[in-house]
């Protein structure tokens, strides 16, 4: 599941452009208990992998344990950002991002 996305470009002189406040996402019953959250850059839907910016693991309150309280671009292109809440399968690997309704 995709908690929330945005868009950021490092370049750009709207400061709303190039930084993410993520404090709307610190508080209780925003994630699935016992499941995980991740801050990652999504592009190219063929890349498998994406640069991490902070995870976490989401407490028994569903509060993502550790999310900083913004993050800023230093990129001069258009980042997609994703905070993805992550759940664990049968063998204990995280499944990334968790299906909708999980």
């Amino acid at each position: 599941m995709v908690i929330a996305s945005k868009k950021l470009n490092g370049s750009s002189e709207n400061e709303d452009e190039k930084c993410w406040d993520l404090t709307p996402y610190q508080g209780n019953e925003v994630g699935t208990p016992g499941f995980y959250w991740r801050l990652i850059e999504v592009g190219d839907p063929r890349d498998c992998g994406g640069s991490h910016y902070g995870n976490g693991s989401i407490d028994e309150c569903g509060k993502l344990v550790g999310l900083q309280d913004e993050y800023c671009s230093t990129y001069s292109y258009d980042g997609f950002m994703e905070l993805q809440q992550g759940c664990p399968d049968e063998e204990g690997n995280i499944k990334w991002p968790c299906p909708d309704g999980e």
